[in-house]
């Protein structure tokens, strides 16, 4: 996570346009971290609860009072680029035209008088516009400051821009920018239409079409001292620099959840109104709640309160008490922890996540017998995996209680192990494989599992972290044929829960690979992946570096 505490800067004068050959880097030259910024006031409007804003034109409508000066632009990746620059060069909103009159009625409200138009918008609205042509020279002259080309530009160059040097993209073709004669006979067949239906209906605004000058500075202040806005990569331009332009400290996450790193949870903890910019935070409800769980929660290891994606892991898979059920059994749990452990290490190099050490234990065991119950899946008492989850956590790892049911209800085989489930670094697995239903007995069939038992699984799951206050769990469902989900597309969502897919059939890369692409197939795209390696019937079993290799990369890797 990167913080950035933006503060009001004045650019004194008018600086001397210099144009600088060739493309380079978006972000801006470093600049003096210790010089002092002039006092502005506070803003009359600022957040004082947690809320989400998906565009621009929203967080302009909450964070800006007045505005002398405005950027429209349309939803052209440059033009966006273009224009997010400007306004958190000059602390002015921006709006991103979409087609209807909110953003006209928008630049109304603020009683703004001159517009810079970026990417051939159309402004409707008594104003003043300047038309963006596309090139480093143009901007030059709207922010009388030195502007540079360069080839891309994102969030964390709109962070770290510098008013003073800016470098932007350019159109190239310049997509509908109006030159200066055009936009005149425009402006003049606009006014000629009006006369025309005088009398008939109402006025349609007519913007002033003039040429580039430099834009009004609007002021920046503290728009909330006790606000942080949170972000992600792919937040919206616009919506980053109005929050920026209006005063907001900006924290940049992996993931839309202010449960991504310890830092952010502590924010939460220290009582900050959180504010998501973009819509991949879903919400200003769901917002609300993953603050809620930041501010109450444990942390997992290796800090922070989701399990991906600020982290990857590495699995021994088995039983604590045979051999034959995988390599977890064929040595001591602290031996098993430090395995695990080498094998993290061996991971690490190809991730730039940490990778640490977990255990899939597998604590309801698939049985030829029906047992006393009649369910062919035999029961380890709680106490009998605790050493292995005390070992597995020792060396800062997670464990993973899996479940091969039988003919036993899921929820009912959870519950067995709700001490353990408390545990902040311990989730839960479910192995279709191993379901039975009516006179079904072991390996006569692959099981599968209704969507309807997952979903009831999930649900409890959920609710023993929210009332115990645990960070979110690991759910995983192990799945190597499709059949073996019922309805997966039916799947519940819950923010207290890290979804997993494992796909952990076993055979040649190659059939190993159709497996993983046909499991993926219309997956949601809030579910994490898993990948199994089987050290005796993977033929061969792949290492560190082409398992890392694998598209989409695994979060979790598991040896059998």
């Amino acid at each position: 996570m990167r913080a950035f505490s933006i503060r009001a800067r004045l650019v004194s004068g008018l600086i001397a346009t210099l144009m600088v050959s060739g493309l380079a880097a978006c972000s801006s030259a470093s600049k003096d971290s210790s010089a002092s910024a002039p006092e502005v006031p506070e803003r009359p409007l600022a957040p004082t609860e947690t809320v989400a804003f998906d565009t621009d034109v929203e967080v302009a409508k909450a964070l800006f009072d007045r505005a002398e000066g405005a950027v429209v632009a349309s939803a052209d990746p440059v033009a966006q680029a273009r224009a997010a620059a400007v306004a958190q060069a000059l602390s002015l909103p921006m709006l991103t035209e979409t087609g209807d009159s909110e953003v006209a009625t928008e630049l109304d409200r603020l009683g703004v008088k001159t517009v810079l138009a970026v990417g051939g918008v159309d402004v409707a609205a008594n104003v003043d516009v300047m038309t963006d042509t596309g090139d480093a020279q143009a901007l030059s002259t709207v922010l009388g400051s030195e502007v540079r080309a360069c080839d891309e530009f994102g969030v964390d160059d709109l962070l770290n821009l510098d008013p003073t040097d800016v470098a932007v993209p350019e159109f190239s073709p310049q997509p509908g920018a109006k030159d200066t004669e055009q936009a005149t006979q425009t402006e003049q067949a606009g006014g000629e239409a009006t006369e025309a239906t005088s009398g008939q209906s109402q006025a349609v605004p007519t913007p002033k079409m003039v040429d580039l000058a430099p834009l009004p500075r609007g002021d920046r202040g503290n728009a909330n001292t006790k606000a942080i806005a949170f972000a992600t990569q792919s937040s919206p331009l616009g919506v980053v620099a109005n929050a920026l332009s209006a005063g907001l400290d900006v924290s940049v996450l992996a993931q839309a959840d202010p449960r991504a790193t310890s830092e952010s949870m502590k924010m939460m903890r220290e009582g900050r109104v959180a504010v998501g910019l973009g819509p991949d935070f879903g919400g200003t409800q769901t917002l609300r709640h993953a603050a809620q769980l930041a501010t109450s929660a444990d942390e997992l290891p290796g800090g922070g309160g989701l399990v991906f994606p600020g982290r990857r892991m590495v699995a021994l898979y088995g039983h604590p008490h045979t051999r034959a059920l995988g390599v977890l059994g064929e040595q001591s749990p602290t031996e098993a922890a430090q395995l695990a452990l080498q094998y993290a290490k061996q991971y690490q190099q190809f991730s730039d996540v940490p990778f640490i050490p977990a255990f899939e234990i597998i604590a309801t065991v698939a049985s030829a017998g029906a047992g006393d119950d009649g369910f062919y899946s035999d029961v380890t008492a709680e106490p009998d995996l605790a050493p292995s989850i005390d070992a597995i956590s020792e060396v800062g790892g997670y464990a993973i209680i899996d479940l091969q049911p039988g003919r036993a209800n899921l929820l009912d085989q959870a519950k067995l192990y709700v001490d353990l489930l408390k545990r902040p670094n311990v989730g839960l697995a479910l192995d279709p494989e191993w379901k039975l239903y009516g006179n079904q007995v072991h390996l006569e069939q692959v099981g599968h599992v209704e969507i309807a038992e997952v979903n009831e699984v999930s649900q409890w799951l959920a609710q023993l972290v929210r009332e115990n206050n645990l960070p979110q769990k690991v759910f995983m469902l192990h799945q190597f044929q499709v059949q073996m989900i019922r309805d997966r597309n039916q799947m519940v969502q819950h923010p207290e829960l890290a979804t997993v897919i494992h796909v952990d059939g076993h055979g040649t890369p190659a059939a190993k690979m159709q497996t993983w692409d046909v499991i993926r197939e219309d997956l949601q795209p809030w579910v994490w992946l898993a990948w199994k390696n089987f050290i005796d019937e993977d033929k061969p079993m792949l290492n560190a570096e082409q398992t890392m290799g694998i598209e989409p990369r695994p979060w979790f890797v598991s040896f059998q």
